[in-house]
């Protein structure tokens, strides 16, 4: 089914000194929408159904101020009622609820307040009749902010603009508009030395997870590298959303992959009809996940991205700290049941590596490009790639392969063996979703703590160089605290090591930057032959103490130092 973007974009006869009278059949489609408006910069607006007018969210101040006088009190009973998502992937994954569930769809767009605790505030995305949890303002205006659907000025003009009274807010103010596709001298900005010196990553969503990983790699999932978010109208560019997610990251020191998502629908609409939908695409808005029509728009357009983010002085985002590097060349495509990330077949995925490739090689020589993350090693996953790397050659940098509760090494072995065998053998892999244990394990939140530690380390010594946690981003929530804490541990303690060697099927050894021996050790190891001497022991709990080398027996994980 179409969504009410495509409406929201039907270009209308601008004539000058028109002024339009408010359509009511129009406000209230959309009412408890955001609108994001895509021919200025983005400017968040939130539709009020009880008066029938658009509010503007400037940042998230005004998000909290809306919280606080937009919202409607709700007993915990009625809001158990009402089914949750825990962020902004699984909401835009997840099928309505509003044709069952007669509360959330009399509540939809409202923000919700609970009464019984401490005021939390939910929010109910009104075109899945879910519920996200808003932690603060931030949080608020994200959320809200990702969710929300592109209009164009003339159809915005249609809602009546309002002004909440009782609060200090920044008004929205046009007559300051500037061009955004215009650019501004920029300096030129080298890769420092603290950046992505760690082999840990996490898979992050902006406002809602985020990662402070010393050195540490982040790949921001989906967004914000979407064509459709990005060039909502053929050669009209908005930005805001993309440098703000970057400037966050690079805030916090992070190194980041940028998953490039080629979709959009004024270009996917060029060749595809309404008997081609996705139904259940990935990505908010889009109605096709097809390769682009428009081939040379789409290059066009990622030639502009790479060019804003390399940090070469020349149209770049101002304030970018540091470059963009690496770039992965859009998301498991060989999911195209359930949640769809792609539509087409592999050679025409192959053709479009290769020609996106060559793309970012042109706009930045000192680029590192990723295909896609292989969705595991199972036979249909298999079967797709071998035709992608059967019909290419060269055109990527590092392997890529995911690993979602589906093995205990996370694939590493099988796919360092499928690389050799397709001529990769000299090429680096990483593993860019990383979740531990598999479907059929009940594990407890101390085996899965012991789990994230072997499973890292056997994943290291197979031959992968960056690992990227999915943990708390996955819908269940992931593999819990416990895990969480020893990933964390471990990042803070190899992370950044220079050298790993397999010594056994128990024991890894890890060269640590200052010259440092560490033996990792599990299931009953010793140190090997030679070790001597006091020891430093750190559990896989972060637990410490000393002790002789003879005298260690790992019943548990262990770092061994």
């Amino acid at each position: 089914m179409k969504r009410f973007y495509l409406l929201l974009l039907l270009t209308l006869l601008i004539i000058p000194g028109v002024i339009y009278a408010f359509n009511q059949d129009l406000t209230e489609r959309l009412h408890g929408y955001i609108l994001l408006q895509v021919d200025q910069h983005g400017e968040a607006w939130y539709v009020r159904d009880t008066d029938d007018k658009r509010y503007y969210m400037a940042n998230g101040d005004a998000a909290y101020s809306m919280m606080r006088f937009f919202s409607l009190g709700i007993t915990d009973a009625d809001l158990a009622t009402i089914p949750s998502v825990s962020d902004t992937t699984e909401m835009l994954a997840s099928a309505s609820a509003c044709d069952y569930n007669s509360l959330a769809n009399s509540l939809k767009g409202k923000i919700l307040l609970q009464v019984e605790q401490h005021g939390e505030a939910w929010y109910i995305y009104p075109d899945r009749c879910r519920m996200i949890y808003m932690e603060d303002g931030a949080a608020a205006y994200t959320i809200m902010r990702f969710l929300g659907l592109g209009i164009a000025d003339n159809d915005l003009a249609q809602i009546e603009m309002g002004k909440v009274d009782g609060y200090t807010e920044v008004q929205y103010d046009d007559s300051t508009s500037i061009d955004p596709n215009e650019t501004s001298e920029s300096t030129a900005v080298s890769w420092p030395s603290d950046i992505g010196t760690s082999h840990f990553g996490r898979l992050t969503e902006f406002g809602r997870i985020d990662s402070q990983l010393e050195g540490g790699w982040v790949r921001p999932h989906s967004g914000p590298f979407v064509w459709d978010w990005i060039e909502g109208t053929q050669g009209t560019y908005q930005w805001d959303q993309a440098d703000e997610v970057v400037a966050s990251l690079q805030g916090d020191r992070q190194a980041i992959l940028a998953t490039i998502w080629g979709f959009a629908n004024w270009d996917q609409e060029q060749c595809h009809d309404s008997s081609d939908d996705t139904n259940n695409g990935f990505i908010r808005t889009m109605d096709w996940m097809h390769a682009p029509c428009d081939e040379s728009a789409y290059l066009a357009w990622l030639s502009d991205v790479v060019e804003r983010y390399d940090g070469d002085g020349v149209d770049d985002m101002p304030g970018l700290e540091y470059p963009v590097r690496h770039w992965e060349i859009f998301n498991e495509p060989s999911m195209q049941d359930g949640t769809v990330f792609f539509q087409d077949d592999a050679q025409t995925y192959a053709e479009l590596l290769a020609v996106s490739y060559e793309a970012i090689l042109a706009a930045d020589s000192n680029a590192i490009v990723l295909p896609a993350g292989q969705a595991g090693m199972h036979a249909s996953s298999v079967a797709y790639w071998d035709n992608v790397l059967g019909e290419i050659s060269g055109v990527f940098d590092i392997g890529n392969i995911h690993s979602i509760s589906s093995s205990n090494v996370f694939w590493s072995d099988d796919y360092r063996d499928y690389l050799d065998d397709f001529g990769y053998a000299d090429t680096d892999f990483w593993v860019t979703e990383a979740l531990v244990g598999d479907f059929s394990q009940n594990l407890s939140d101390d085996d899965a703590a012991q789990l994230t530690f072997t499973s890292y380390v056997n994943a290291f010594a197979n031959g992968a160089s960056v690992i990227f946690n999915v943990g708390a981003h996955d819908p269940t929530g992931g593999p819990g605290e416990a895990s969480e804490e020893t990933f964390e541990m471990m990042a803070a303690f190899i992370g950044a090591f220079s050298r790993v060697e397999r010594m056994d099927d128990t024991t890894v050894l890890f060269q640590l930057p200052d010259g440092t021996t560490v033996y990792a050790i599990w299931d009953g190891a010793s140190l090997p032959n030679g070790v001597t001497g006091t020891m430093s022991v750190l559990e896989y709990d972060g637990d410490s103490y000393q002790a002789e080398a003879d005298h260690v027996t790992s019943t548990i994980p262990l770092f061994v130092y």
